[in-house]
């Protein structure tokens, strides 16, 4: 397979190794003395690692703008259209920190989706059938730190104390559904190259596969083993065609024919439940319709870019918090595409799906009609992306797990285009190495420009999340004498110039519990000002108010927490027992039966009737 409008890059050092370890760095990075170890340390990696490969990036295609071929540019239109439309979408939505750098222990704003298309791109155009075995060994590297790291996890003896309520082994993820995917990715790139290593490397290698799979048993995450399973199947199926069509066929028979066992034990049926079945395959089904609704109630923007938290209790169906409480509640709706859809909009979802479908059919190409070394390169790939893709169906993006995912797709992109084995030739050229010297310090002094910017902010992200480590760390609880470290560190956090509003109220709560109401009272009213739909601050509001006595003020904030919480008959309990402490039976007796409308088989609902009752004989 050839392409024939090749890209003439030939002056221009191709930054693979940068691209394949930067890929590695940022799913290890990790900072256990910031108040998110995991996801912030990987966005600000992943801001520097971009920002220097988007240098590249951008010097490239202007030297090639007369010469890049068709399916890059598509690539390139498609992802652009992408962040547009996301970016309308950021400024359309009301919290612009959220907007930008996602929620907390999440970080899913635009700066994330903005790099992940960098990766994605950069990847594409440099990587080829002859250079991505970079990516592979790269895979191989971290499946061995990965391993060690493991396995250390598993038996207890982690270097850091991670406050972790999850089974051990989370990685450098955090948790362990997002470790056993990312295991089983690397699983699947380090097992498809077995088939192209010297045969000295190939069993070591497939020790080390069988040791990965072991770690995703052991991590008690479904989610791996599934992906695993699908990208497996396909890898296999794959190869038996290339041997024989008639085999190929009855093993991807077989192969479907398992994958629609599994899928009816996640809906509770068939003889597989008792292996496959979770009540978190219920909760998805919740958060699934809630975005979908979401989605539905906002079109072109959707709710607000990473917003999806703010607006889940609006959009949950009654039984959520019956069947799982009232208190209980997501950020994500555990499924990609529909949370780009229900938080960014029509156009945004729209243009993932698309480039996704591209590249499934780019994948499909490579391993049907590829010569030999781009089917064997290409399908290792392939699978590993579709592994990815599997599990973004049931999970949430993460920064450490994602980025391997926008990589495979533009590695696939770049084997297709096969760019470097038809421009070898060219690199002799007259003046090639004048021109190569310029464009590569263009490249260094574009990088560089953009990367000082680009430190400068991540360093006051930095600052952020450390002062409030330290703020934590300082704190004392049960003493209304605080330390001078704290009461400086209180100071720097309070001029820090770029804080997660969810760390504001983080530092309102440790205010309250040391009895600084007044400055609690004065952080939580600024936040519940510019987000009235945040559902953690208005009941922070109403029970601060509670405290204080200021009935009318409390009602105020529950009356709030009533529009956005339709169906919480807790926080109506709360109402209308605040009703009465002002002396208003009929506004008391409403929100009583609303509780009996909303949840007659509550707890809640005998103290409601009970109550009624007792108001209507007064």
């Amino acid at each position: 397979m050839e392409y024939k409008n090749k890209l003439i890059n030939e002056h221009i050092s191709a930054p693979t190794w940068i691209l394949a370890l930067s890929t590695a760095l940022i799913t290890l990075y990790i900072n256990p003395s910031v108040a998110d170890p995991f996801n912030s340390p990987k966005l600000w990696a992943l801001m520097v690692f971009g920002t220097w490969l988007l240098g590249h990036l951008i010097i490239n295609i202007n030297h090639n703008r007369n010469s890049l071929p068709k399916p890059f540019v598509f690539i390139l239109g498609t992802s652009s259209l992408f962040l547009f439309s996301m970016l309308f979408s950021a400024l359309n939505t009301k919290i612009s920190y959220t907007a930008f750098l996602g929620e907390q222990q999440r970080r899913l704003g635009f700066i994330f989706y903005f790099f992940m298309v960098t990766f994605m791109l950069c990847s594409a155009f440099f990587f080829s059938a002859q250079s991505v075995s970079k990516l592979y060994k790269t895979a191989i590297g971290l499946a061995l730190v990965l391993s060690i790291y493991g396995t250390l996890q598993n038996l207890g003896k982690d270097f850091i104390s991670w406050n972790n309520p999850y089974n051990s082994i989370i990685l450098t993820l955090g948790n362990p559904n997002f470790a056993s995917a990312l295991l089983s990715i690397i699983a699947l790139l380090v097992f498809s190259f077995t088939f192209a290593c010297k045969k000295i490397y190939r069993v070591p290698l497939f020790l080390l596969v069988c040791y990965l799979i072991a770690l995703i048993v052991f991590s008690d995450s479904k989610q791996g083993l599934i992906a695993f399973g699908i990208g497996m199947s396909l890898f296999i199926a794959t190869r038996l065609f290339w041997y024989n069509k008639k085999i190929g066929v009855i093993f991807t028979l077989f192969a479907v024919a398992s994958a629609f066992l599994i899928f009816l034990a996640m809906l509770q049926k068939g003889p597989l439940v008792q292996y496959i079945y979770k009540t978190s395959v219920s909760l998805r089904g919740y958060y699934w319709r809630a975005g979908i609704e979401m989605f539905k109630s906002n079109l072109i923007y959707g709710v607000g870019v990473d917003s999806y938290g703010d607006y889940f209790r609006l959009f949950r169906e009654n039984q959520y918090p019956l069947t799982f409480g009232y208190q209980i509640s997501s950020d994500n709706a555990h499924n990609v595409p529909i949370q780009l859809f229900a938080t960014s909009g029509i156009l945004t979802g729209f243009f993932y799906v698309l480039l996704v479908i591209v590249v499934f059919i780019i994948g499909l190409r490579i391993i049907s009609k590829g010569d030999l070394k781009e089917r064997n390169f290409g399908l290792g790939i392939f699978v590993a992306w579709i592994a990815f893709q599997a599990q973004s169906i049931i999970s949430i993006d993460n920064v450490g797990l994602t980025i391997w995912g926008w990589v495979l797709a533009g590695a696939l992109v770049g084997i297709y285009m096969n760019k470097e084995a038809q421009n070898i030739k060219i690199s002799s050229k007259k003046g090639a190495s004048k021109t190569k010297n310029i464009l590569e310090v263009r490249q260094k002094l574009l990088s560089g420009a953009m990367l000082i910017v680009v430190i400068v902010f991540c360093s006051l992200l930095y600052q952020g999340e450390k002062i409030l480590y330290q703020l934590t760390s300082y704190v004392k609880v049960d003493s209304e004498i605080q330390s001078p470290e704290f009461e400086k560190a209180l100071i720097d956090f309070n001029s820090s110039k770029l804080v997660e509003p969810a760390y504001k109220f983080r530092v309102a709560n440790l205010l309250f519990q040391i009895g600084r109401i007044s400055e609690s009272r004065i952080i939580v009213n600024t936040l519940v000002s510019k987000n009235p739909n945040s559902f953690d601050y208005l009941n922070g509001c109403a029970q601060l108010n509670y405290f204080e006595s200021n009935w009318q003020e409390s009602i105020k904030c529950r009356e709030q927490l009533s529009r956005i919480d339709p169906w919480n008959a807790e926080n109506f309990l709360n109402l209308a027992q605040l009703y009465e402490k002002l002396s208003d039976p009929n506004n008391a007796i409403k929100n009583y039966e609303q509780i009996l409308i909303l949840a007659k088989d509550s707890e809640f609902a005998v103290e409601a009737k009970n109550s009624v009752t007792r108001l209507k004989l007064k």
